[in-house]
């Protein structure tokens, strides 16, 4: 977040907390350590923080003109009584506990906060652990080296790796529904990130090559034919053709 951005949201966040009124309720993911994984898409527990330590200052309040350019410290000296209403503030928490599925904690992350791509791949990373972000980020690396058409964010390249890997499974039956059981999106995303993690040393290094000469050949062959295969970026029919070729 660019500076005047954070600057422009602390201080709505100031504001709101002066006039009284209560910030929406923050959701967290429980880990197995104990520690707590905030699942806010716009930041606002973290900007507020950054301006109680002093980073930030407050600029152009509506109903708090007098605040202007002032940081926590010229708060505390100039205007203590409002300081130590920030202070006092108490954010509701809604905790989502560890023994629930990894695959609920992403569903009910999109369900509150509309992630894009980067900050579901982010979240997704923490919650499953560095062993997968390692496996996706070499593979993705791979296919970053061939093709002009994905992402410049890594997380975002992860992404679409695990959604080019989720329909590779499906179509070879690595993923298979249940009797009665109709899997949504996180689900099968969860199966994949799962069976990734189970997947031996040989089988990431076979798989990145094979990333790297299919999306050689597709943007040759695109080339030719003006197939447009950039024009579906990070799109569903980008990765299923993807995953088709990548056998």
């Amino acid at each position: 977040m660019k500076r005047v951005t954070k600057i422009e949201r602390i201080s709505e966040i100031v504001e709101i907390i002066l006039l009284g009124l209560a910030l929406p309720t923050v959701y967290v993911s429980e880990r197995q350590n104990g520690s707590l994984l905030v699942l806010e898409a716009d930041d606002r527990l973290r900007c507020l923080i950054e301006f109680l330590k002093g980073y930030y200052p407050v600029r152009r309040l509506e109903f708090y003109p007098e605040l202007d350019e002032r940081g926590i410290e010229q708060l505390e000296q100039e205007f203590p009584r409002m300081t130590s209403w920030l202070y006092d503030y108490r954010f509701s928490f809604q905790i989502i506990e560890y023994t629930t599925p990894r695959y609920m904690h992403m569903q009910m992350g999109n369900y509150i906060e509309r992630w894009n791509f980067t900050r579901e791949q982010g979240i997704r990373n923490e919650l499953y652990g560095e062993d997968l972000e390692g496996r996706l980020a070499k593979l993705e690396q791979m296919l970053w080296g061939f093709s002009e058409f994905l992402s410049k964010v890594s997380l975002n390249r992860q992404y679409m790796v695990l959604r080019i890997l989720m329909c590779r499974f499906v179509r070879m039956g690595e993923i298979q529904e249940g009797w009665g059981e109709i899997l949504n999106l996180q689900q099968l995303l969860d199966r994949t990130a799962i069976l990734v993690l189970q997947k031996n040393s040989q089988w990431i290094s076979e798989t990145a090559e094979a990333f790297g000469e299919v999306t050689r050949e597709l943007l040759s062959w695109e080339r030719r034919v003006h197939y447009g295969l950039e024009r579906d970026k990070g799109k569903e029919r980008q990765a299923k053709v993807l995953s088709y070729y990548i056998m």
